[in-house]
C-alpha cells in the first residue's frame, strides 16, 4: 500500500463528517418556536466600596444596578425615595462575554405578575471573557460577595414602611453561563457572608467541567467548587438550592450535557433539567435564547415567584421547601428528577433530535460540540511523536532521507519508531520493554477513565484528516518569502525579539497613555514574551530558511498545539495592563511561572533556527569530488590531476587566445600527511555541498567518528534523548488526558531536553552557522555516523 492512501482515507473521513457538521450548526439554530419578550428597562448603577485592598481593581472594573420597568410603580416613588426597596432582593450574574442589560427579559416577566415579588439587581462584569480564565471567576466571585453584602445592607438603612417586617438576611440568584459558576464559587471564597445566598438557578452553565479546559485556574476552581458542592450535600435545611436548566440540542456554545447536576445524594437540594422537558415550556433553545424566550422566561418568572412568602415578602427559609416548590413549578408535581437528568447527561431528549432533520452522524456530533478543544493536545502529542521519529533517523542517516511531513503524519510512521526503539535499545533487558508497556497501558488507563478511549481514538482519526489536508493544501503554495541573508540576519536574531517585546510595551503606553504601574510594567513583560513566543513559532512555518523544512514543520506543529494553553495567561494579562492590580507574592510568581515556563520552549525554538538538526536537503546520492561540477578549483598539488574546463570567468579572445580558468582539478595527492594543514591545495581545503569536499572534510569527519566511539558517555547521551523523550511523551500523555492544561509543563520539558541536545550534544562537524540561517554539512563517509557509533556502543 503506497503510503499516501490511508492519509486520503483520513482526509475523506475528516471532509464526510465535518461538512454535515457545519450544513447542522447553520440550519439547526435558524428554526426558533420561542416568542419574543419585549421590555422598556431603566437600569440605575448602585456605587460602593470594599476595605479589601488588594482586590480594588475589581471595583473599577465591575458595576453593580437595580433594574426597573419604565412603568414600574416602585421607579416611580424611586423619584421621591431612591431607597424605597418593596420585595424580596434576587441578584442576576451574566456570564462569558455577557452583559448584565440581558436581565430585561426576566424582570419584565417578574414585572407583569400580580404583586411586586422581587427588587432585581444586575452585576455589570463588563463583558469579561470569564470562560477563558479560572482568574476572572475568582475576581467576580468576590465581587459578587461584595455586592450582596451592600444589598443587604440597603434593605437595612432604608426606612421600614412596617416595622413588623423582618429585613432579608440572604437573596436568590440567576447565573447565565460562567455566571452560575462565578455564583457557585462565590460561596467558596473568604469574603462570602455565610447563608447570605438561599437559592441559585443556573441557565446553560457548564458544571461539569469547563468549555475552556486548557487553563490551569480554571480546573483549580472547578476542583474547589466540586470539593464544596460534595462537603455542602450533607447540610441542614438552611442549605443552598441549587437549579441547572439547559437549552438541550440547539445550544452549540456549552453542551447541555456539562449541565448536569448528579442527583446521588443531592436531589433533594438540586436538580437538572432540560427546557425541552418543562412540562409548561417543551421548547429547545440556544444558548442565548434561553434569556429571553417568552414561554421559557414565563415559567422561570412564576417559578421564581413561588420561592416568596406573601405575607412577609421575603423568600422561604426552608431548603427542603424551597427546593418542592422549583421541583413543582418547573418539572410538574408528579415528576421525577432522576429521568430528568438522564436526559441532561445525555446532552438532548430524543424528540429533540427528531424535531430537527440532523445530517450528521451521531457520534461525531457529539464529538465536534463536546471535544473540539482536544485537537489541540493532540497536535501537540502527535507533533512530538513526529519529532522524536526524526531525531532517531536522524541517528541513522540511511532513514531520514526515506521521511517527510506526510509520510510521518502516518500513525505507523510516527509510533512505529516506539516500537523500533524498545526492540533496540532493550533487548537485551526484556523488563524494560515491559516497563515500557505497562507505563503506557497505565496512561491509556488513565486517559480513559476521563475521556472513553474512543472518543480519543476518532479526535485522533479526525485530526490526523484534518493535518492531511492542511498539508496537501500548503504542498502547492510558496512561501511568501525566499531566502535570503538580510532576511536570516535580521528575522532569527535577538534584535528581532528585542524589536517585538520594545514595541508591545512602548505600544500599550503610546496608544494608551498609561501610566507607569509595577504590575502593569510586569504584566507587560509577560506579554512581550508571548509575543515573542507567538513570534518564533509563526517564523517556523513563514520565515525562509535553507535547512530542511520538516523538522522546522514539526516544530511548529507542536508549540501551536502548546500555544493554545496560554490564551487565558494572554487575556488576563492584557486585563492587568488595563487594571492593575496590587503588588503582592502571589502576582510576582505567576509572572515568574509564565516566564519560566516560556523559556525552553522559546530556547529550543531559536536553537534549532540557528543550528538545526543534521538534515539532507535531498534525497539524491553524493558524487565523488572528481566528478563534481559545482566546484571549481584551478591549482592543485604536485600529483594533482587536471582535465579542460571552463566557467563563467573564461573568455576567448581573438586569435584563439583565451583568459580565465581552462582546467580544473579533478584528483590530488598533495602528501597531506607531512605538510602543515596551512599548505593545503585549494582542493584539499574546500569543502562542497555536492560532493562533500576534499580530504579535509573526510579526515574531520573520521576525528569526529573516531571521537564518538571513544567517548561512550556522549554515544549512551545521544541514544538516550529519543528515550527520554518518549517517556515524556507516555507520561505527559497519562498528564494531559486528564488535566489537558498540563500540556504547558510537558511543552516546558520537551523545549528544555532538546535545546540542551542541540547545544550540548551537537558539533559544528554536523552543520554550519551561516548568517542565522542553516546550512548542512554533507554526509562523506561510506556508513552513516551516528549508526556506526550505535553500533559501536
Amino acid at each position: 500500500m503506497r503510503w499516501w492512501v490511508p492519509g486520503c482515507a483520513l482526509v475523506v473521513l475528516y471532509v464526510a463528517t465535518t461538512i454535515p457538521f457545519f450544513l447542522d450548526v447553520r440550519e439547526i439554530p435558524r428554526s426558533n418556536a420561542c416568542g419574543m419578550t419585549f421590555s422598556a428597562p431603566i437600569y440605575k448603577t448602585l456605587t460602593f466600596q470594599t476595605q479589601e485592598a488588594s482586590m480594588r481593581h475589581t471595583y473599577v472594573k465591575y458595576t453593580l444596578a437595580r433594574l426597573f420597568l419604565q412603568d414600574d410603580t416602585a421607579h416611580r416613588r424611586k423619584r421621591q425615595d431612591d431607597r424605597q426597596l418593596t420585595g424580596a432582593p434576587l441578584l442576576f450574574v451574566p456570564g462569558h462575554l455577557g452583559s448584565y442589560k440581558q436581565a430585561r427579559s426576566l424582570g419584565q416577566h417578574l414585572h407583569e405578575l400580580d404583586t411586586a415579588t422581587y427588587d432585581i439587581f444586575l452585576v455589570d462584569f463588563n463583558e469579561e471573557a470569564t470562560g477563558i480564565t479560572g482568574r476572572f471567576v475568582l475576581d467576580q466571585g468576590f465581587f459578587l460577595n461584595e455586592a450582596i453584602k451592600e444589598i443587604l445592607a440597603m434593605y437595612t438603612r432604608q426606612d421600614a414602611g412596617d416595622d413588623t417586617l423582618p429585613r432579608p438576611t440572604s437573596l436568590v440568584v440567576v447565573g447565565h453561563s460562567m455566571g452560575g459558576l462565578v455564583a457557585r464559587t462565590a460561596l467558596t471564597l473568604l469574603n462570602y457572608q455565610p447563608h447570605s445566598i438561599t437559592t441559585i438557578v443556573t441557565l446553560s452553565t457548564p458544571h461539569v467541567a469547563p468549555p475552556f479546559n486548557l487553563d490551569s485556574t480554571m480546573a483549580d476552581v472547578y476542583a474547589t467548587v466540586n470539593k464544596h458542592r460534595g462537603v455542602s450535600i450533607n447540610a441542614s435545611d438552611d442549605a443552598v438550592v441549587l437549579v441547572s436548566l439547559a437549552g438541550g440540542f440547539k445550544d452549540f456554545v456549552v453542551h447541555s450535557s456539562l449541565a448536569a447536576l448528579s442527583p446521588s445524594k443531592t436531589s433533594t437540594w438540586s436538580f437538572s433539567a432540560l427546557t425541552s422537558q418543562l412540562p409548561k415550556v417543551k421548547i429547545s433553545m440556544d444558548h442565548l435564547s434561553i434569556l429571553w424566550c417568552h414561554q421559557f422566561m414565563r415559567t422561570l418568572s412564576k417559578a421564581l415567584a413561588a420561592l416568596v412568602d406573601p405575607d412577609l415578602h421575603q423568600v422561604i427559609p426552608s431548603a427542603s421547601k424551597r427546593a418542592a416548590v422549583l421541583q413543582s413549578e418547573l418539572l410538574g408535581p408528579d415528576s421525577d428528577p432522576s429521568e430528568h437528568y438522564r436526559h441532561v447527561a445525555v446532552g438532548y431528549a430524543p424528540s429533540e433530535v427528531a424535531d430537527h432533520s440532523v445530517k450528521s452522524f451521531p457520534l461525531p456530533l457529539y464529538i465536534f460540540r463536546t471535544q473540539y478543544l482536544m485537537p489541540f493536545p493532540l497536535l501537540a502529542l502527535v507533533a512530538l511523536a513526529m519529532l522524536i521519529t526524526e531525531i532517531e533517523a536522524w541517528q541513522d542517516n540511511d532513514k531520514l532521507a526515506q521521511l517527510s511531513f506526510l509520510r510521518l503524519l502516518s500513525p505507523i510512521g510516527h509510533w512505529s519508531a516506539l516500537y523500533h526503539h524498545a526492540s533496540d535499545h532493550f533487548k537485551d533487558a526484556l523488563w524494560k520493554p515491559v516497563a515500557v508497556l505497562v507505563v503506557a497501558l497505565g496512561a491509556m488507563h488513565a486517559a480513559d477513565a476521563t475521556y472513553p478511549a474512543w472518543i480519543v481514538l476518532l479526535c485522533y482519526l479526525y485530526l490526523l484528516g484534518f493535518l492531511h489536508l492542511v498539508a496537501f493544501v500548503l504542498s502547492w503554495i510558496r512561501l511568501p518569502l525566499s531566502f535570503s541573508r538580510s532576511v536570516a540576519r535580521f528575522g532569527f536574531s535577538m534584535k528581532s525579539y528585542a524589536a517585538i517585546a520594545i514595541i508591545v510595551v512602548a505600544g500599550a503606553h503610546g496608544a494608551w497613555r498609561f501610566n507607569v504601574d509595577p504590575t502593569r510594567e510586569l504584566a507587560l513583560l509577560v506579554l512581550a514574551a508571548l509575543a515573542v513566543h507567538v513570534y518564533v513559532v509563526l517564523s517556523l512555518f513563514v520565515l525562509p530558511t535553507k535547512s530542511s523544512a520538516l523538522y522546522h514543520r514539526t516544530l511548529f506543529a507542536f508549540y501551536f498545539g502548546v500555544s493554545s494553553c496560554w490564551i487565558g495567561d494572554i487575556v488576563y494579562f492584557v486585563d492587568v495592563v488595563r487594571f492593575p492590580r496590587v503588588l503582592d507574592f502571589s502576582f510576582v510568581l505567576h509572572v515568574f511561572s509564565v516566564l519560566l515556563l516560556l523559556a525552553p520552549g522559546l530556547a529550543h525554538v531559536a536553537i534549532a533556527r540557528r543550528y538545526g538538526v543534521r538534515m539532507p536537503t535531498n534525497s539524491s546520492t553524493l558524487v565523488s569530488p572528481g566528478d563534481c561540477t559545482e566546484c571549481f578549483v584551478e591549482d592543485g598539488g604536485v600529483g594533482a590531476i587536471f582535465v579542460q574546463a571552463e566557467t563563467p570567468a573564461t573568455k576567448h579572445m581573438r586569435g584563439g587566445v583565451t583568459l580565465g580558468p581552462t582546467f580544473r582539478v579533478v584528483a590530488c595527492d598533495c602528501g597531506l600527511r607531512n605538510i602543515p594543514h596551512r599548505e593545503y591545495c585549494a582542493f584539499c581545503r574546500r569543502t562542497c555541498s555536492s560532493c562533500g569536499g576534499g580530504e579535509v572534510a573526510r579526515q574531520q569527519a573520521n576525528q569526529f567518528r573516531e571521537y564518538m566511539n571513544g567517548a561512550q558517555e556522549t554515544v549512551m547521551a545521544h541514544q538516550g534523548v529519543p528515550g527520554l523523550l518518549w517517556l515524556i511523551l507516555i507520561v505527559g500523555f497519562t498528564f494531559v488526558a486528564t488535566a489537558p492544561h498540563a500540556l504547558i509543563y510537558v511543552a516546558a520539558v520537551v523545549g528544555a531536553v532538546c535545546a540542551l541536545y542541540h547545544v550540548g550534544l551537537r558539533s559544528p562537524i554536523d552543520v554550519e552557522a551561516f548568517d542565522g540561517a542553516v546550512v548542512r554539512t554533507s554526509k562523506t563517509v561510506e556508513q552513516p555516523m551516528m549508526e556506526e557509533v550505535s553500533a559501536k556502543s
